[in-house]
């Protein structure tokens, strides 16, 4: 499938903060914008990018739905089960980030987490952090530049056409 129409140069610019060949520390990158501009087309297409380059590549799409629909609990499962692909690991309500931390440790993980409405989907999905290998990369896809301004002080702000 070809990349859409114009959107070579905002994935270039992306990929700049992303820093895929030089940096070993994780990098969190927020994509923002308005409804329907273009935030997810532009993420999914930085995901197709990163096939070679991470062994683990999930992409966590309609977070804002799926929150609403299922819940905290649900939400963090789906999420780990996602993460967690072949592992044969049955994740219970206890199950915790701390828990699995030294299998996802393993691999250096490329994340799209897509409409992210809440801080507290945040901490859910993420937590303190520490179960992410260094050198893994995260983008974060929101309407609410707020909401990722502590994990990126300089998120890409898609420009209106």
């Amino acid at each position: 499938m070809a990349t859409p129409f114009g959107i070579e140069h905002r994935i270039k610019q992306v990929e700049e903060k992303l820093d895929f060949d030089h940096c070993e520390d994780t990098r969190i990158v927020g994509i923002v914008g308005m409804p329907g501009i273009g935030k997810t087309t532009l993420a999914m297409e930085l995901f197709k990018k990163s096939k070679h380059l991470f062994v683990r590549r999930v992409a966590f799409m309609k977070i804002r739905e799926k929150s609403k629909e299922f819940g905290d609990d649900r939400l963090r499962k789906m999420f780990l089960a996602d993460l967690l692909q072949n592992t044969s690991i049955n994740i219970r309500d206890e199950t915790t980030h701390d828990y699995l931390e030294d299998i996802l440790l393993s691999n250096k993980v490329f994340l799209v987490l897509d409409d992210v409405s809440s801080a507290r989907q945040l901490e859910v999905l993420l937590g303190n952090r520490n179960w992410i290998k260094k050198g893994s990369r995260i983008v974060i896809t929101t309407r609410d530049r707020a909401l990722i301004t502590e994990l990126d002080p300089n998120p890409y702000v898609v420009p209106r056409l």
